[in-house]
């Protein structure tokens, strides 16, 4: 199955992370997504790092990586004549994402009151912080703003201390995920019935449902689901350092004590006071003497696949390097290269899935310059 969207035309109008993530996996799907963007550029442009300093517009690392197989066209939109050109795109567009703040979005006319008159098969995807209502819907906000009050710091890093950020913008990027699912729904509706749709997503709501239990328990246990332990112990949940970095161990998939005892030639581990989990914490600090110096020798990836090779559940902890080197997202073909003018050759990392042993991403193109392809776009409008 290749180019699943083919003949599919959005028109992206979203900024940063969440929208851009939305209209990247359409893209890379084959649909053809046209990112308008202010005289300055999309702000994300200005994230570091940069792989050409020269050239920071066009070499943000965010940026590149977000806006594969993209066109860019640079509008005003505070502009009427930009406004009536932006009407001529989305009059033939399929979709239209935007995460601007219901204020914004009423002030710049992008409603779907407003543009389902212009095109009323238009699926209008918007993306936003705290949704269309309620009393947080147009403030600011930002990725820890989005983790914090979707609950999910409060589920993050050791009870005896402050909650822990995830890294990477993860509250935006999984809006951006989850934004995908609907709007290819309404897409199909569009395809079957020529109606269009109004999809919108809340960045806190896509946070507050990524833990699938606490908020059930809570409601009919009255418990409340708190972070971990401050101590974390081998085999239940803890990273051990060895020779060359981290490893994880588990007890899962059936493993036992007499298994790891054998394994490690350790059967110190058969102990009565290493019988459970509640007693390897409660002796923690033995488990950590006896695994220090084995652990010492053993290099993180020879660990790994001895250990997983004998059906023990482990894993090592990837640095950047490891990843890029990984025999098994290089037998998935995970990475593909992309050449840009500005920035150079660069590795990008895949989809996460494949149709029919076909990468989507194979023969991508990189993120566009600024305003890279307004003549061409306008020229197809036949709009000057």
């Amino acid at each position: 199955m290749k180019n699943s969207l083919q003949g599919v035309v959005v028109i992206d109008l979203s900024t940063e992370i969440s929208g851009p993530f939305t209209s990247k996996m359409l893209a890379d799907q084959g649909a053809e997504v046209i990112k308008v963007e202010p005289k300055e550029g999309d702000p994300s442009r200005t994230f570091p790092p940069f792989l050409d300093e020269k050239d920071q517009t066009e070499s943000s690392a965010y940026f590149m990586y977000l806006n594969t197989n993209k066109k860019s066209v640079v509008l005003d939109l505070e502009s009427s004549s930009d406004q009536s050109t932006l009407e001529n795109l989305l009059a033939k567009a399929d979709i239209c994402v935007e995460n601007f703040t219901p204020a914004e979005s009423k002030r710049l006319g992008i409603t779907y009151d407003r543009l389902s008159k212009i095109n009323p098969g238009l699926v209008l995807t918007s993306i936003t912080g705290f949704g269309g209502e309620g009393p947080y819907k147009d403030y600011k906000g930002a990725d820890i703003v989005y983790q914090a009050l979707g609950g999910y710091h409060y589920l993050s890093g050791q009870f005896t201390r402050e909650p822990v950020q995830s890294a990477y913008n993860q509250s935006q990027l999984t809006a951006g995920r989850y934004a995908l699912v609907p709007t290819l729904a309404a897409l199909r509706h569009k395809r079957r019935t020529g109606e269009g749709q109004h999809v919108e997503v809340s960045t806190i709501e896509c946070m507050a449902s990524l833990p699938p239990s606490h908020i059930p328990v809570y409601t009919y246990a009255g418990t409340v689901t708190g972070r971990g332990p401050g101590r974390k112990v081998v085999m239940d949940g803890d990273f051990l350092e060895c020779k060359d970095g981290y490893i994880c161990l588990t007890t899962g998939g059936g493993n036992t004590m007499e298994q790891w005892a054998i394994f490690f030639e350790m059967f110190e581990l058969l102990e009565p006071e290493f019988e459970t989990a509640a007693l390897r914490l409660q002796n923690s600090d033995r488990l950590d003497e006896l695994f220090k110096p084995i652990l010492d020798n053993w290099e993180k990836k020879v660990f790994m696949k001895e250990a997983m090779d004998q059906r023990f559940v482990v894993g090592m902890v990837q640095t950047p390097q490891d990843i890029i080197n990984c025999p098994q997202l290089e037998a998935r073909e995970f990475f593909h290269e992309i050449s840009h003018p500005v920035a150079g050759t660069y590795r990008y990392p895949g989809p996460g899935f494949r149709w029919d042993n076909d990468n989507p991403l194979r023969g991508s193109q990189p993120a566009p310059l600024l305003g890279q392809h307004t003549d061409e776009i306008l020229h197809n409008l036949d709009v000057s």
